[in-house]
């Protein structure tokens, strides 16, 4: 299992979620190929969120871009999943409260397709439904955050990666 790290501040800097989407592919991309970057033209705007440390980073898991590359979600999907994952981390719980309307200002993305998206993604099982009202789980992320054995294992595999790719 991999997560890919995004910068915190992606929803406050971008303005529409195709940008988001965007950035999120190559995130995902940098992730599962680090040399990714050496041989793509990226304009320099897009390069400083490339540029992140750890203090100001938050994680998604990996496979919400797979179910998005097999066609079972949609990019709208992913970017809404992107924005729980965010809330879920920063919290350090892997939980999450849907607020349709703060999603909406900081996504751009209608309260509709809001709505819909997140109803796809409970479906998938990408998130579940919290005994608490109105929470929703991201179970990887509640994990990484419960399970010390599982959050070594995450970061063991994201570093030989990162060691992999660049041999």
């Amino acid at each position: 299992m991999y997560f890919t790290k995004l910068p915190v501040n992606i929803f406050d800097n971008c303005k529409n979620p195709e940008e988001i989407y965007f950035i999120l592919c190559l995130f995902f991309n940098k992730t599962i190929n680090p040399t990714f970057l050496e041989n793509e033209k990226i304009s320099p705007q897009i390069m400083e969120y490339m540029e992140l440390t750890e203090k100001i980073a938050f994680c998604i898991p990996s496979p919400a871009f797979i179910e998005e590359q097999m066609g079972v979600i949609s990019p709208i999907d992913l970017v809404i999943y992107t924005y729980l994952c965010k809330n879920a981390f920063l919290n350090g719980s892997g939980k999450t409260q849907i607020n349709i309307k703060t999603i909406h200002q900081e996504t751009y993305i209608k309260k509709t397709l809001i709505r819909s998206s997140i109803n796809t993604l409970d479906r998938t099982g990408l998130i579940i439904k919290d005994s608490q009202d109105g929470y929703y789980i991201i179970e990887e992320l509640l994990h990484y955050f419960t399970d010390n054995e599982f959050k070594q294992l995450v970061n063991s595999l994201n570093q030989q990666l990162k060691y992999s790719k660049r041999s």
